[in-house]
């Protein structure tokens, strides 16, 4: 993902816009540091606005990022088994 989307996938997340970020990273190609950026940034009451793009986080490693991104990464991989 390019900063540019990274830097918009933020402002979304930053202002509430949950829907919308993951409609706008559901045809992007995720690197790390995005799927990190995503999950600091996501507010896990709305986890089911996920459900489209749950596919994205089921084979990511959580040791892979910080602590705080990957507890949230387990979370949402458990809610979605």
């Amino acid at each position: 993902m390019e900063w540019e989307d990274k830097t918009e996938m933020a402002r979304l997340l930053n202002n509430g816009m949950y829907k919308e970020a993951v409609d706008f990273i559901s045809d992007k190609e995720m690197d790390n540091q995005a799927v990190d950026i995503f999950l600091t940034g996501f507010n896990l009451t709305n986890i089911e606005l996920l459900r489209p793009i749950k596919e994205l986080f089921v084979n990511i490693n959580s040791g892979h990022f910080s602590f705080r991104s990957g507890i949230r990464l387990e979370i949402i991989k458990e809610y979605f088994k």
